[in-house]
């Protein structure tokens, strides 16, 4: 009955709980525990793997330049003149619940492609979702697409929690551009649970 009800779990896709049920049942490690105690083990186990699947498929999906980016390898050395104390509140996500925009600011080679990244990841890590791309490839994306791809993929742009546009403005845009980046703007602005990140 052990294999059978393994069996079961992993073809139900429960493969947290198999897992769990395979170490208490099948190999008997651990005490005798209620029926209680295992399901709740088993739930834990299958809770924990789902985030864990769904936080790696966020940080896949976000495409980002640098993906092993951290907030805990920042350098906030006084000549850089980053304030810990904001990063460390823009680590929270709340201006994503917020809807607030960040813009972050400095010279060439100064990190901040960087510190996007590391915010994003510690978004992804809170089970936000979150898209980096590069102005000018955006741009490009954009004007190559069909107009059901591009439909598809403004929805997403438009959806995700945070977006992350980086070489913000750093090359000329014509009107078409233009337009289309004011209207993505507007239009995160308008919903719930959005933030833009311009670096």
């Amino acid at each position: 009955m052990s294999n059978q009800t393994y069996t079961k779990l992993k073809a139900l896709h429960l493969s947290g709980m198999a897992e769990c049920y395979k170490e208490m049942v099948i190999e008997r490690e651990g005490g005798v525990l209620t029926a209680e105690e295992v399901l709740t083990l088993m739930v834990d186990r299958e809770e924990d793997k789902r985030v864990s699947t769904k936080r790696q498929r966020l940080i896949q999906k976000a495409a980002f330049e640098q993906p092993q980016a951290s907030l805990s390898e920042i350098d906030y050395d006084e000549g850089r003149i980053l304030d810990r104390g904001v990063v460390l509140r823009l680590e929270t996500c709340d201006f994503i619940d917020k809807s607030r925009n960040i813009v972050i600011m400095g010279a060439t080679g100064s990190g901040k492609s960087y510190l996007a990244c590391a915010l994003g990841m510690s978004a992804c890590l809170k089970l936000y979702s979150v898209r980096f791309t590069r102005m000018r490839s955006l741009l490009d994306d954009l004007r190559l697409a069909s107009d059901l791809k591009h439909t598809r993929y403004s929805k997403e742009l438009k959806k995700c929690n945070l977006l992350i546009i980086d070489d913000w403005m750093l090359s000329e845009i014509d009107e078409l551009e233009t337009q289309f980046l004011y209207e993505l703007i507007h239009d995160r602005e308008l919903t719930d649970g959005t933030s833009t990140m311009l670096c």
